[in-house]
C-alpha cells in the first residue's frame, strides 16, 4: 500500500481554526489601541487648551476676571480663580469634551505667582 502525502480535511480545519483565533486577537488589540490612540489625542487637546487658557490668565495679571467659560476646539473650558493678590491665590481650569466613549471632564489646579 502506497502513502498519500498531504493533508487530511480534519487537519486542515484545525488550522483554519488556530488562525482565525489568532486573527480575532489581532483584531481586538487593533481596536483597544485605536481607542487609546483617540484618548490620548483628547487629552494631549485638553492639556494644551488649559495651558493656553492659564497663560492668558497669567498674562492678564492676579487681579483679572476670576471666572470665565469658554467654548474651543470642540471643548468647554470654564475657569475660576480664588483668592485676591494678597492671599493665596488658585486658579482652575475645567475642560470638557466628548469621546468616542462618552463625557470627560479634566481639571487643572495651578497656583500662578503674584
Amino acid at each position: 500500500m502506497k502513502s498519500v502525502a498531504g493533508f487530511t480535511i480534519l487537519e486542515v480545519l484545525i488550522a483554519l481554526l488556530i488562525l482565525a483565533v489568532g486573527v480575532l486577537g489581532l483584531v481586538s488589540v487593533a481596536a483597544n489601541a485605536s481607542r487609546l490612540v483617540a484618548e490620548g489625542r483628547y487629552y494631549s487637546q485638553a492639556v494644551a487648551v488649559a495651558s493656553g487658557q492659564l497663560e492668558r490668565l497669567h498674562a492678564a495679571g492676579c487681579d483679572a476676571n476670576s471666572t470665565g467659560e469658554l467654548d474651543e476646539a470642540e471643548a468647554l473650558v470654564t475657569w475660576s480663580a480664588s483668592g485676591d493678590a494678597s492671599t493665596v491665590r488658585w486658579v482652575t481650569v475645567v475642560v470638557a469634551g466628548r469621546t468616542r466613549v462618552g463625557e470627560h471632564a479634566d481639571t487643572f489646579t495651578t497656583r500662578p505667582d503674584c
